[in-house]
């Protein structure tokens, strides 16, 4: 039988006193983070401080309103009766870059498809000169302050949503996606 040495009580009582508060800490912000409430249609959604988001697929997807290239802003909610695909991306980010090909391939291939990709917190002419280095098209959307992205609860970027024609989220694609992934998505599910 192995035998630990003594632990002096005022160390074994803060440990204990740090074990307790770390679990409480826990289970109170798993209960209020995780707290179902609903909207107008009765679809679930969560409140996470002040932000409404749905962070796994088959939720109502958060309302995205952001400017582009040229025109009025675009909304999420405007586009309901098509499918969407938002990408999260950055310039800085290598796996983005990887990605961004088969994304403006998608959008060539299917104008049925609205393929939207969400510069985040970089200033709009450094993504457009970026995009524009290498010949891509694609209808991007800047979201300068990260708050489209904090709605969205993106864990890091490329992150990509494919949301169903009536709003709904169908699929979440945390780090790079590919055309086929993408295609097979949207036939599956839209």
């Amino acid at each position: 039988m192995v035998t630990l040495p003594p632990v002096p009580e005022r160390n074994l009582r803060r440990v204990l006193l740090a074990i307790a508060g770390a679990i409480s800490l826990a289970v109170g912000a798993g209960i209020i983070a995780l707290t179902p409430v609903g909207d107008a249609s009765g679809a679930g959604l969560i409140r996470l401080e002040s932000s409404w988001f749905t962070p796994a697929t088959g939720g109502v997807a958060p309302e995205l309103v952001l400017p582009g290239r040229e025109g009025p802003p675009v909304r999420l909610s405007e586009l309901r009766g098509m499918p969407v695909v938002i990408n999260f991306w950055a310039t800085w980010c290598v796996p983005c870059e990887v990605e961004m090909p088969e994304l403006q391939a998608l959008a060539d291939s299917r104008p049925d498809v609205r393929v939207l990709a969400v510069n985040v917190g970089e200033p709009p002419a450094q993504a457009m000169a970026w995009l524009a280095a290498r010949g891509l098209t694609l209808d991007v959307l800047f979201d300068v302050d990260g708050q489209a992205a904090r709605d969205f609860a993106i864990r890091g970027q490329p992150t990509t949503f494919v949301i169903s024609p009536e709003g709904a989220i169908d699929a979440i694609y945390f780090g790079p996606t590919t055309l086929q992934q993408l295609i097979t998505t949207l036939q599956d599910n839209v």
